[in-house]
């Protein structure tokens, strides 16, 4: 039978072990956070667009309840990327993202909130499950992507 110092021992272990990622994560520089944040959220796009793209070319059969729901969770990640795109996450060699985002910021955010627009009426068109309609909202949404990234990010 265990006593409670062993209780309280092997308590305090598990407590430290379910603390260690959050000492680390504070021990990480502020533009560690927002670089990882922005990477976070860019995965979790990708992660739903992908399908999407097979669908909407036909490599994938369409399914409008799974297009619809990989719409709306990009709908919401959108407005959280641009937040991390703080001045101090500009660090050469870690991302992709280049110097011009923090010398032409206004346009830089114009850009973004272009895609949570355009990602907000995609969503919304994506909910009816028409795939004619969804095709071309879907080239639109896509192409918001492709203005920022032409401009801001290297390859």
């Amino acid at each position: 039978m265990l006593n409670r110092r062993s209780l309280a021992v092997g308590a305090l272990v598990a407590l430290g072990t379910l603390a260690a990622p959050v000492v680390v994560a504070q021990q990480a520089s502020p533009a560690d956070q927002a670089i990882t944040y922005r990477k976070s959220v860019y995965q979790v796009i990708l992660w739903n667009l992908g399908p999407m793209g097979g669908m909407v070319q036909g490599k994938v059969p369409f399914d409008a309840n799974t297009f619809a729901r990989n719409a709306q969770r990009i709908a919401t990640m959108a407005p959280m990327l641009n937040e991390a795109y703080q001045v101090e996450s500009a660090v050469p060699g870690k991302t992709r993202a280049k110097a011009e985002i923090w010398k032409n910021k206004a346009d830089f955010d114009k850009l973004m909130q272009d895609f949570v627009t355009q990602s907000a009426s995609f969503a919304a068109v994506a909910k009816g499950g028409d795939l004619a309609k969804i095709r071309p909202a879907f080239g639109q949404m896509t192409q918001t992507c492709k203005a920022c990234h032409d401009k801001y990010r290297s390859e």
